[in-house]
């Protein structure tokens, strides 16, 4: 891995760092996502945890 990516990788660690720790909960879905695919992957985890809930 490269310099840059490996920076680029801690930073997404740092920023998800605050929200992990409040509570929420956090899913990586890649650095080159589009945002209709990151939409799609939202709405499947969601229809997931539901599915879980019952």
């Amino acid at each position: 891995m490269n310099a840059l990516r490996q920076r680029a990788d801690r930073g997404a660690e740092v920023k998800a760092r605050a929200p992990r720790e409040a509570g929420h909960e956090l899913t990586c879905v890649g650095p080159h996502r589009t945002p209709e695919r990151s939409v799609a992957t939202a709405i499947a985890i969601a229809e997931d945890a539901r599915e879980a809930a019952c």
